[in-house]
């Protein structure tokens, strides 16, 4: 995909608000509390204003023409507590949507029926399952199963970034969904190394960490 000077631009804010950072000289602990250098904390793309609408704007367009419709009032977007909830709200409240998120209990290896959605979410209903980052995508399909247990039609899993992890796509792929993402992380990546907001040293970081985690890197 060729992302466009619109998305481009953003994607530089995205850097600027340092909403995604790179660190070549020490480890940090990613979503899944492995070593990771790479950090990405979208929350601070909400919390700008200008950015969140223009993120926004985008998001909604991509995921219109993915699912060749306008999601409307009788679909539920749902978020996943705790980091998932504020993106898919916001999504939730530009298209006019419903909205709910999925409660997830401390330990993440407990039964599904031990966890809950909360909102309007009854049998039948058109669900499209939102977060801003997927990575393992882990919860994504967990969130998934307790939603077409308790009989709700998933359209699809959504997200502003999608890291390819290999595990994601396999997990998806066996769970039977489809995942629409703004953008890869492979593309935010390119861009920014194109445009020069990221240098070699920070570029070779990235691709032996996607690398890592079975990311097909063209």
């Amino acid at each position: 995909m060729i992302l466009d000077s619109e998305m481009r631009d953003i994607i530089k804010r995205i850097f600027d608000l340092k909403a995604i950072e790179i660190r070549t000289d020490r480890e940090f602990n990613d979503t899944e509390a492995k070593a990771s250098p790479v950090i990405i904390d979208y929350t601070r793309i909400f919390s700008n204003p200008v950015l969140r609408k223009r993120v926004l704007l985008q998001w909604m367009r991509n995921l219109e023409t993915k699912l060749g419709m306008r999601p409307n009032q009788g679909t539920v977007i749902v978020g996943m507590a705790v980091a998932g909830i504020v993106p898919a709200f916001a999504l939730a409240d530009a298209f006019g949507c419903q909205f709910a998120y999925a409660k997830l209990r401390d330990n993440l290896e407990a039964a599904s029926s031990e966890r809950s959605i909360v909102g309007v979410c009854s049998p039948g209903m058109n669900v499209i399952v939102a977060d801003d980052l997927v990575l393992s995508g882990n919860t994504i399909v967990r969130t998934v199963e307790q939603l077409r247990s308790e009989g709700a039609n998933v359209l699809c899993g959504t997200c502003i970034s999608g890291s390819e992890f290999g595990s994601a796509n396999r997990g998806f792929l066996e769970a039977n969904i489809a995942v629409h993402s703004l953008m890869k992380l492979t593309e935010i990546f390119d861009v920014a190394y194109s445009m020069g907001i990221i240098g070699n040293r920070e570029m070779r970081t990235v691709m032996n960490w996607m690398s890592l985690h079975d990311v097909s890197i063209l």
